[in-house]
């Protein structure tokens, strides 16, 4: 009789166990960062964290390695140097097709060491349909949710009139970049201003190297 009393209420704890679970979003259970503590002497997985829908025509990414390294992004690094729409199937491999984005405060620089900025993974969201990171020289707050064939990207500038997004695109022989300045936008103001990149948003080329 004890046996089938303990064993009812495992049922009852199951069921209820279930019925919380179908309830959850699925989505919450995916950490895209499992299996990026990796590096050429040591694999742990050799993943990066993708932010894009199943099947995306393209993936997003936190980049802390160089435009062109395998190893874009490593859980190891306390720098990003930008966000990077990317094709690449294994370190390996390596990647094509590549560009990076990266929204800077102060003087434009085009280099990825010096514009790279520190950030911590405690100031860090990374799911498939949603990635947010606070990088901290610029004391800007990057966003980023996908689409099917593209993404959307939200920055919070702090209240200063020089801000920019730089633009980087990777050929085998060299990296090109630029930088665009927001002219319109639709913004918010609380503590910071927040920008968002839309189809709407006007931008002004200002430089090009």
């Amino acid at each position: 009789m004890k046996k089938l009393f303990i064993l009812a209420i495992a049922l009852c704890s199951s069921l209820f166990t279930m019925k919380a679970a179908g309830k959850a979003d699925l989505v919450d259970y995916v950490n895209p960062l499992v299996g990026s503590q990796s590096k050429i002497s040591l694999s742990t997985g050799n993943t990066y964290p993708a932010i894009a829908m199943p099947w995306g025509m393209n993936f997003w990414m936190p980049q802390t390695g160089k435009m062109g390294d395998g190893w874009a992004y490593t859980y190891d690094a306390d720098k990003i140097r930008g966000f990077k729409q990317t094709h690449q199937p294994s370190p390996w491999i390596n990647d094509y097709g590549q560009f990076a984005i990266m929204p800077i405060t102060g003087k434009v620089v085009f280099d990825q060491d010096k514009r790279a900025s520190w950030f911590s993974h405690k100031a860090e969201v990374a799911k498939p349909n949603y990635y947010r990171v606070y990088l901290a020289d610029h004391d800007v707050v990057t966003e980023i949710t996908p689409t099917e064939r593209a993404a959307m990207f939200r920055f919070t500038f702090p209240e200063m009139r020089s801000t920019a997004v730089l633009i980087s695109r990777s050929s085998r022989k060299r990296i090109r970049s630029s930088a665009i300045r927001p002219v319109t936008a639709v913004v918010f103001r609380r503590i910071s201003r927040t920008i968002s990149l839309l189809c709407s948003i006007s931008l002004l080329l200002i430089r090009q190297q």
